[in-house]
């Protein structure tokens, strides 16, 4: 994973790489990095490699990749006691709180899902109410702060 965080700043320093495939090297990074986050639930950690990809103009997919993965997750059982959706709340928040993403990246990310919505709700029947669950867990925690879609 270091090797991998590495290899992509290198490219996005020396534009060695396209921007479509240093895109999909990040998107492939941050799928990895939240799939082992859910399994490990280490904040430090995911926070660190977060950190070291020096992508903040990137983060709101970081967002928006959690959030679906962990729906698609919690799809399969969501009255699960320690579920996915809250694992990645707990970690946007210290993600905001240490100032590795900001607010305004948590809020654009959250909107590029509600766009996708329709196509994910096929997957996981219960994606509209289970983005209305996370969005009311950030706005309670205190790093989401836009209308909630059914103002």
């Amino acid at each position: 994973m270091m090797m991998m965080c590495s290899y992509l700043y290198l490219c996005d320093i020396f534009s060695i790489v396209c921007f479509e495939l240093l895109t999909l090297l990040y998107v492939v990074t941050f799928y990895i990095m939240l799939q082992e986050y859910l399994l490990s639930r280490e904040l430090d950690e995911a926070a660190s490699c977060v950190r070291e990809l020096k992508a903040k103009h990137f983060h709101h997919e970081l967002v928006k990749r959690g959030v679906k993965i962990a729906m698609e997750e919690d799809g399969r059982d969501h009255a699960s006691k320690s579920s996915s959706l809250d694992a990645m709340a707990a970690l946007f928040k210290f993600l905001v709180q240490n100032s590795i993403v900001s607010e305004f990246q948590v809020a654009k990310g959250v909107q590029r899902l509600e766009k996708i919505l329709p196509d994910l709700k096929l997957d996981v029947p219960a994606a509209p109410s289970m983005l209305d669950e996370f969005e009311t867990l950030a706005r309670e925690q205190g790093f989401l702060h836009i209308p909630s879609r059914k103002a």
